[in-house]
C-alpha cells in the first residue's frame, strides 16, 4: 500500500499545486475587476456629485439674477403707485360716487355677501348699516384703483419670475 501511495503522491502533489494556483490565479483576476468596478463607480459618483454641485451654481445664480430683478420691478411699481397717489387729489373733486348701502355691499366680504343682503332682511337693519359706512367719493375710488393697479403689477411681475426661474432651470437640464 504504501508502493501505491508512493506513486500517487506526486500525481496527488501535482493536483493540489495546480488547483492552488488555478484559485490564486483565479482570485488574483478577480480582484482586479472588482477593484476596476469601484474605481469606475467612484469616478461616477465623483461626476455626479460634480454635475450636482454644477446645477446647482446654476440654479443659485438664476435665482439671485431674478430676484434682484424682482426686487427692483417691485420698487419701480411701488414707486409708481406712490407718485400716482400723490397725484390723485389734483385731479378728484370729492364728490360721492357711492352711497353707504353701496359701499356696505362693496365691502362685504364674498364668503358672507349672499347672507348680508338677503331678501330675508328688514330695510330697517340695511339702514342701519348702512348707516354706520361712509359713502365713497371719487377720490376714495382713485385711490382704491392705483392700488389695484399697483398690486396686480406687483402679482404680474412675480408670477413671470416664476414662470423664468421653472423655464431656466428647464433649459439647464
Amino acid at each position: 500500500m504504501n508502493a501505491i501511495l508512493m506513486r500517487l503522491f506526486p500525481y496527488a502533489l501535482g493536483i493540489a499545486v495546480g488547483m492552488f494556483g488555478g484559485f490564486k490565479l483565479a482570485q488574483n483576476h478577480y480582484q482586479a475587476a472588482i477593484s476596476k468596478m469601484e474605481t469606475v463607480q467612484a469616478e461616477e459618483k465623483a461626476k455626479a456629485a460634480a454635475e450636482y454641485v454644477d446645477t446647482l451654481r446654476a440654479e443659485r445664480s438664476l435665482s439671485d439674477v431674478l430676484s434682484n430683478s424682482l426686487s427692483n420691478a417691485e420698487a419701480k411699481i411701488n414707486q409708481l403707485t406712490l407718485e400716482k397717489t400723490r397725484e390723485i387729489p389734483k385731479y378728484t373733486t370729492g364728490n360721492i360716487c357711492f352711497g353707504s348701502e353701496l359701499t356696505s355691499l362693496l365691502n362685504t366680504p364674498f364668503d358672507s355677501a349672499a347672507t348680508a343682503y338677503s331678501a330675508t332682511s328688514s330695510p330697517a337693519t340695511k339702514n342701519a348699516a348702512a348707516a354706520a359706512i361712509a359713502t365713497l367719493t371719487d377720490e376714495d375710488i382713485a385711490y382704491w384703483i392705483a392700488n389695484a393697479q399697483g398690486q396686480y403689477e406687483t402679482c404680474r411681475v412675480r408670477l413671470n419670475t416664476l414662470i423664468d426661474y421653472e423655464l431656466g432651470l428647464t433649459k439647464n437640464q
